[in-house]
């Protein structure tokens, strides 16, 4: 079995409140506690746009015993995020890695554009990613409810890039930036992640921003068989105490 965890939206803050490191920090103690195979943060690190002072704190927090693969997000700076995350498993500054396991493979790809490049979209397609892989990405791939964040902060060729998937072998998708927790299911699974930052009402069409929990998202690989869950630690803490 290989166990991922991702975090995503993380929005680290160099100056003010910094309640936000706090929650990042939970997350890190968890994380290496876990052991998961593979820790990927899916964008949007920074609270200030492709701040490398946010980026090297980060970077300080990281479990060094676990294999880590960083994609940027609209918020990002990919050539600073590259030179500070640079490693075993962020090879590419095209942001654009796949990871075979034993049965599937794990794409992960880079929106920090606001657009899939066609090159990384034309690969989805290859043939020599299996049945049944999975796809990291920051954007959502499909319309999830007409709220703020679609109409406001969409993957500008969401349209494309949701066809190429369905024409491929990719059958999971795991993306953040939208600040909540969600399931779409279409010709594949679109799995949405909360953000330990803040959350993004998903319905309104007005931002109604709310305080978050501390979330991240375990994914379980055995041979082809994919499940998932959201932990959220302030939740486990509750039952602990109890």
């Amino acid at each position: 079995m290989t166990v991922i965890h991702q975090v995503t939206d993380i929005h680290i803050p160099v100056t003010g409140d910094f309640n936000v490191r706090d929650n990042f920090t939970l997350l890190m103690q968890h994380v290496a506690s876990a052991q998961p195979d593979i820790l990927t943060i899916t964008g949007d690190l920074p609270g200030e746009d492709g701040n490398r002072e946010a980026y090297l704190w980060i970077r300080d927090q990281l479990p060094s015993d676990i294999s880590c693969l960083v994609l940027p997000g609209n918020h990002d700076d990919p050539a600073a995020l590259f030179a500070i995350f640079q490693s075993e498993m962020n090879t590419n500054p095209e942001f654009f890695e796949i990871v075979a396991l034993d049965q599937i493979d794990l794409v992960f790809a880079n929106t920090a554009s606001n657009y899939l490049p066609s090159d990384q979209i034309a690969t989805l397609a290859d043939v020599s990613i299996r049945e049944g892989s999975l796809l990291f990405l920051h954007h959502p791939t499909e319309e999830i409810s007409g709220g703020f964040m679609d109409r406001t902060y969409p993957l500008l060729n969401r349209d494309e890039v949701s066809r190429a998937i369905s024409d491929s072998n990719i059958e999971h998708v795991f993306c953040g930036h939208f600040h909540t927790e969600y399931l779409c299911r279409t010709t594949y699974n679109l799995y949405l992640t909360p953000s330990p930052a803040f959350t993004v009402d998903r319905d309104s069409v007005k931002p109604i921003i709310s305080p978050p929990g501390i979330p991240l998202r375990e994914i379980a690989v055995e041979g082809a068989l994919v499940s998932t869950r959201v932990i959220y630690l302030e939740e486990e803490s509750r039952h602990c105490v109890k």
